[in-house]
């Protein structure tokens, strides 16, 4: 048993290095086949995608190590998952007379992956010292398969555009399928890779010190590219935190210029992209940066910062509301609406209700409120505690705001991995 406990850790942490591949090879499988069939991917009835079918088996995966290793807690949340999905499908079919089982199971296995995900690593970091160094260098690996698509894409001229609405074509989002999912996947490990950075000995080897430079650097060009509002913000928080930090804290000056050199490097590749791409770098950033300012003087505010998403939760809340009781506890279901709300907190409520919410948000606030307490505690002094901070920041800003987190398994799978690198640091340092 021992054995097979082992190749299953060791499976899981060659996962993690493969998993960013996962998205990028979805986007090309989409992209071609649309291409082939000429027809849109999301017109599907079943949209079957190797992502779908990887992280569905990893699920399975996942739980079978929680089996293994009897984690209670790992197999009682998940079951608390189950119970809460069968009743807000209970819910959609008897109190609103509608079934949409495909969209209901996968909706409810994106998030259940993203657990799985938390409570499987947890499990296995457990009494390792290298846990930090693991998570680093996945997030090192994610970062740059994630903005080198988007940065090789936009210089061969080739994927998709962030944006293709009624107000026009703008930024870049490589062959990723959604923007905004790996916007957040992006904005929530770039603290982490700006730290590794500013941690690097001075000794370390030129090679090393070019990766670890590089790393945040093409994230935050690829970022501006990508343009939207997250990812702009995702910049300029980073950045300003980081300049602030490195002059502000004692005994950090002399990491003042590293940070400049990170934002430095980032201008410097969307300087030699404009001069090798055909598409124009310059302006395509500014289209996405300046179009928010736009929409806002034609439509409203609301409209500009959030995409029209005030309306879909205010009709879904209209909705859950006149459900009656059963529905306000255990919801309306995935499957009864057509597009999703994009705003994490508002689907908990509405999909699931104030029960099912609860069950399915109670282990991910639990391991978010012990970091928090760690980090006042003990870890105020730390910068790559700090690090995570501001990365838990953005992600819960990003939640509130955006969705795209919890229900992505983009961006779900490295909020996990963000929380089990804040337990590792507080672990460490209780040491």
């Amino acid at each position: 048993m021992d054995k097979q406990i082992n190749r299953f850790d060791r499976f899981l942490w060659v996962f993690l290095l493969i998993n960013p591949f996962l998205d990028v090879i979805t986007g090309v499988y989409i992209n071609l086949r649309e291409h082939v069939t000429g027809v849109a991917f999301k017109t599907l009835a079943v949209p079957v995608t190797p992502s779908l079918v990887v992280r569905t088996a990893m699920l399975l995966v996942f739980a079978a190590y929680l089996l293994s290793r009897r984690s209670r807690t790992g197999l009682l949340t998940l079951a608390g998952v189950a119970a809460a999905w069968a009743l807000s499908v209970a819910s959609e079919y008897f109190v609103f007379g509608s079934l949409a089982l495909f969209s209901d199971m996968q909706y409810i296995a994106r998030f259940a992956f993203n657990l799985a995900a938390l409570l499987a690593y947890g499990v296995s970091l457990r009494g390792r010292e290298d846990a930090n160094a693991l998570l680093e260098r996945a997030a090192r690996v994610t970062l740059l398969v994630f903005s080198l698509t988007i940065l090789l894409s936009v210089l061969f001229g080739v994927g998709y555009s962030t944006y293709t609405d009624r107000f026009g074509f703008r930024g870049s989002r490589g062959f990723f399928y959604a923007g905004n999912d790996v916007s957040a996947a992006m904005l929530l490990l770039l603290p982490l890779a700006f730290s590794s950075w500013l941690e690097l000995p001075r000794e370390a080897s030129a090679g090393r010190k070019l990766l670890y430079v590089l790393t945040p650097a093409f994230t935050c060009a690829a970022l501006c590219l990508l343009g939207t509002k997250t990812a702009f913000l995702a910049v300029a928080v980073s950045a300003a935190f980081f300049l602030i930090y490195t002059l502000a804290a004692p005994g950090r000056r002399t990491r003042f210029p590293r940070t400049v050199l990170v934002l430095a490097a980032a201008a410097a590749v969307l300087a030699l992209l404009s001069l090798g791409s055909a598409t124009s770098v310059p302006e395509l950033i500014a289209k996405s940066f300046t179009m928010t300012g736009n929409i806002a003087q034609q439509e409203n505010v609301g409209t500009a910062l959030l995409s029209g998403r005030p309306a879909r939760v205010l009709e879904a809340l209209r909705l859950w509301r006149s459900g009656g009781v059963f529905a306000w506890l255990f919801g309306t279901g995935r499957g009864l609406h057509g597009a999703i709300l994009e705003m994490d907190v508002f689907e908990l409520l509405v999909y699931y209700g104030v029960v099912g919410g609860t069950a399915l948000a109670w282990y991910w606030l639990r391991e978010l409120w012990r970091f928090v307490l760690a980090f006042f505690r003990r870890l105020r002094g730390s910068l790559p505690a700090a690090s995570c901070l501001l990365a838990l920041v953005l992600g819960c800003a990003y939640l509130f705001l955006a969705g795209h987190v919890l229900f992505s398994v983009t961006s779900g799978f490295y909020l996990a991995m963000l929380l089990l690198y804040g337990e590792a640091l507080a672990r460490q340092d209780a040491a």
